[in-house]
């Protein structure tokens, strides 16, 4: 069994039919900066970047996922549906929490699982980059398993398990 994220414009590439998955929970990436970003030695309220990138006034550094990762294939269908902005990559990870340390610290915009970040929202140690729902990706978060053989009492146990507290 494995836990992942999901999104229903990216493939994960599991062979039809050969393993069943439980939607357990939702998530969503959000846009997220530090409170204060310095760029070209002047200081932008992190809230308002992302619309001060889309009017033109400011190229945002971005945190990027990298093209082929998940994060950064369900992105970009994100970006080909949403007004363009200027952005250039300052750091690609394809692991969130690599991305979160380099918003953080101030280093660019990225998007972010809200579960992620909630406590460093909570805090004011990252802010949304933008509030406008069009920059919201929502994201299933699935339990795979094998749809044939193999499957241990303690395996078909946790799979029923799983199945009623998402069912809930």
């Amino acid at each position: 069994m494995f836990l992942t994220y999901a999104h229903r414009h990216v493939s994960l590439r599991l062979e039809d039919g050969q393993f069943e998955f439980l939607t357990v929970a939702s998530d969503q990436a959000i846009p997220v900066v530090a409170p204060e970003l310095v760029v070209d030695d002047i200081r932008h309220d992190g809230r308002s970047v992302l619309a001060s990138a889309i009017a033109g006034e400011l190229t945002l550094p971005y945190a990027s996922y990298g093209g082929e990762s998940f994060f950064g294939l369900a992105l970009r269908r994100l970006f080909d549906l949403s007004p363009s902005f200027r952005r250039t990559t300052v750091h690609e990870n394809s692991i969130a929490h690599g991305l979160k340390a380099i918003c953080m610290s101030g280093g660019g915009v990225c998007w972010l699982p809200r579960s992620l970040v909630a406590a460093e929202l909570a805090s004011g140690a990252l802010v949304q980059a933008s509030t406008d729902p069009r920059w919201i990706l929502d994201l299933d978060i699935r339990l795979y398993r094998a749809a044939e053989g193999g499957k241990s009492a303690v395996a078909a146990s946790l799979w029923d398990r799983a199945r009623r507290l998402a069912t809930r």
